[in-house]
């Protein structure tokens, strides 16, 4: 159950903020591209607008020595990322628009199914369009909490793994309405603190543009497209390498074709597959050295 009163375990570990490619870091930031930044004051943390001198949220965010906490800008939006490491694992994310009127609210957490000796995830979503900040009297993802998710507290469901991907359900919040979600964590089984980019949406997703997945269920990558009928460009990279790779084709229907052309134009990759709203799936062709294998590709969580 989704508790505000954290009860922190003094255990001295370090971990990482999970790093979103495209994104601009706004913590402690003068990047001239940073309309909002994140000011860190001891454990405090503070959100502002450019150029204002109050915070946006009144109480700040707070870090202790098993939590983490990172504020990026992708696009037009805003994300702060709260991580907890102690007997469990927990993600916070906020996100919001450069206007302050578009709230998303996602919170994860590990358990152990000690009957079947696995690790598992689950959590909330919570969107909330239309939205102003009319009470400045709470954190950020407090004021998420109460908000965006009006009070409704995450419930445990049901999950399966497939290889090493974990298949699992998790209630949704928008504007009100209660649904559900259906997610997948990548290499989950492996993993017991899964980077917040390696969750995929199956089924009630938000983005319709970028993509987490995996080549021969083996290299995991992400892809930004910018989709509709017709042409299509964007890039994708290797979560071991992330360097981008400019990519470009066409949709037709439910069929996509993208392609990776060198610099003499010959064409280097083909991901041929059928987009089903939330999934691409098919299979990938190694010009190169003629291999072929298949991928898959999620919505991501944006």
């Amino acid at each position: 159950m989704k508790v505000y009163n954290y009860v922190i375990v003094c255990v001295f570990l370090s971990f990482i903020a999970p790093a979103i490619a495209d994104s601009v870091s706004c913590m402690d930031s003068i990047d001239k591209d940073c309309d909002f930044i994140a000011k860190s004051k001891g454990d405090d943390i503070y959100i502002y607008k450019s150029k204002q001198p109050k915070p946006v949220f009144g109480i700040p965010e707070t870090a202790s020595s098993v939590e983490a906490v990172s504020f990026l800008k992708k696009k037009n939006k805003y994300i702060l990322i709260k991580e907890t490491s102690n007997s469990n694992r927990t993600k916070e994310i906020l996100s919001f628009d450069d206007k302050l009127n578009e709230f998303k609210y996602f919170y994860l957490t590990s358990e152990i199914d000690f009957n079947q000796n696995n690790k598992y995830w689950h959590g909330i979503y919570c969107f909330l369009s239309n939205a102003s900040i009319s009470s400045y009297a709470s954190s950020p993802l407090k004021w998420a909490f109460d908000n965006v998710c009006k009070k409704r507290s995450e419930t445990q469901s049901e999950y399966k793994y497939v290889g090493t991907d974990l298949f699992f359900s998790i209630d949704s919040v928008i504007n009100g309405e209660m649904g559900k979600m259906q997610l997948v964590a990548l290499n989950a089984k492996d993993n017991d603190n899964v980077n917040i980019s390696n969750f995929g949406c199956l089924e009630n997703c938000s983005s319709v543009s970028e993509f987490t997945g995996k080549i021969n269920n083996k290299y995991v990558v992400k892809m930004s497209l910018n989709l509709g009928e017709g042409m299509i460009e964007g890039h994708y990279y290797y979560d071991k390498i992330r360097v981008l790779i400019p990519i470009k084709g066409i949709k037709n229907d439910k069929e996509i074709i993208l392609k990776v052309e060198g610099k003499d134009g010959k064409i280097k990759e083909i991901f041929d597959g059928i987009f089903d709203g939330n999934k691409i799936q098919g299979v990938w062709d190694n010009k190169l050295n003629n291999t072929k294998y298949p991928f898959v590709l999620y919505s991501a969580l944006d």
